[in-house]
């Protein structure tokens, strides 16, 4: 996954779940500009998160867990 304030620094090595818009997180569908990914590993600790999830605001914090995330900011 890219930042969200430098396109070009990679923050978290992740796994697309989906990206189905109507595919939901926290009983919110995750919409047509993003995907679902699940977070292996955190890079960059400190990158906050676009969508908060329960006691998630970080990258860091999210680690092992499903997150949504920039469609554009995810790269193979």
């Amino acid at each position: 996954m890219k930042s969200l304030k430098n396109q070009n620094r990679d923050v978290a090595l992740a796994t697309v779940v989906s990206c189905d818009p109507k595919f939901k997180l926290d009983g919110a569908e995750i919409r047509n500009e993003f995907w679902a990914v699940h977070v292996d590993m955190a890079l960059v600790k400190t990158e906050d998160l676009v969508r908060s999830r329960k006691n998630c605001n970080t990258l860091g914090n999210a680690e092992k867990t499903k997150i949504a995330w920039p469609s554009t900011f995810v790269r193979d």
